[in-house]
């Protein structure tokens, strides 16, 4: 199981994004809160768990790219 946390500042948008790459590698997804956190639980399996991170990762360089250019970074 992999658990991925995002800050609630960045719900839906990142988190529907997670989730649906969740959906592509793995065989469940589960989203939850934990404090002041969304978490994205994720069964997947050890040979797709690379693949998903490396998605997760370049999905996360171009929402962040987005976001600057529309001036909503931090």
């Amino acid at each position: 199981m992999l658990a991925l946390k995002i800050e609630l500042e960045l719900v839906p948008e990142w988190s529907n994004t997670v989730e649906r790459i969740g959906g592509l590698h793995g065989e469940a997804v589960e989203v939850g809160l934990d404090g002041g956190e969304v978490v994205v639980r994720v069964a997947v399996r050890p040979e797709q768990k690379e693949a998903m991170l490396i998605d997760v990762r370049r999905c996360w360089a171009l929402f962040v790219e987005r976001r600057k250019r529309e001036g909503r970074w931090r």
